[in-house]
């Protein structure tokens, strides 16, 4: 069976990132996790990225873990550690917010978490007229990803990117945070290269290419022959 591409730094990002919000699941749960965040997955092969792929990209990232020790902005956060980690005081109330829906969902917030929180909260102002002046739930989701890119970031290189090819993910996301900004032609235009990866690896092996959609086509089939005899 073709092995796909190489795990690149961005697929590796959301191995890393299911793992810690998922610490139980097994490598082919990430696996189907991995293939549900990224484009064009159904084109890579159906055992992509691999267990063994997996396994040894964590136990890399237990074993850097355990050489750098405990950080303590892994710690959960209370207002209490205000006092070692300064956060500004107009925003501490949206903090408390999200600090406050963290533990709704079961996931209490992290130092870490509450730092970021206080970074981003300007960019979750509600527009449309809600009574609720920022959008708590989605500020949560995106300082949680952040507090999770720093940690693993943090482990690589001393936390220093140094090429395109390390940033462009990081830029992607960045540029999600201004609807104005998104849409620039830039931006746009990383997309597309963020892609030609893929495509490369596409052009090499066009004969799997051929076999997949040859394969993807007989299962519409048989999936169009079930629901007419369900319909029956």
């Amino acid at each position: 069976m073709p092995r796909g591409p190489a795990i690149n730094k961005s697929v590796e990002r959301i191995i890393r990132t299911v793992k810690k919000d998922h610490p139980d699941m097994t490598a082919k749960e990430i696996r189907g996790e991995v293939r549900s965040q990224i484009p064009n997955a159904k084109l890579y092969p159906e055992n992509w990225p691999s267990d063994d792929s997996i396994q040894k990209l964590l136990k890399k990232d237990r074993e850097e873990r355990i050489k750098a020790g405990p950080d303590p902005k892994d710690k959960l956060w209370a207002l209490i550690y205000a006092n070692v980690y300064p956060i500004p005081a107009e925003a501490l109330p949206i903090v408390l917010k999200v600090w406050a829906k963290a533990l709704e969902f079961n996931r209490p917030l992290t130092i870490r978490e509450a730092l970021w929180a206080a970074k981003l909260y300007p960019f979750f102002k509600n527009k449309d007229g809600s009574s609720d002046t920022y959008n708590i739930f989605q500020l949560l989701f995106c300082a949680k990803n952040y507090a999770t890119f720093e940690s693993i970031e943090a482990l690589e290189k001393g936390g220093s990117l140094n090429s395109r090819e390390e940033l462009l993910s990081y830029w992607l996301d960045d540029s999600l945070l201004l609807k104005e900004i998104a849409h620039l032609p830039v931006f746009k235009a990383m997309s597309a290269e963020f892609q030609v990866g893929f495509e490369k690896w596409a052009d090499e092996h066009p004969e799997t290419i051929k076999e997949w959609e040859a394969a993807a086509k007989q299962t519409r089939k048989e999936m169009k022959e079930l629901l007419k005899d369900a319909q029956q």
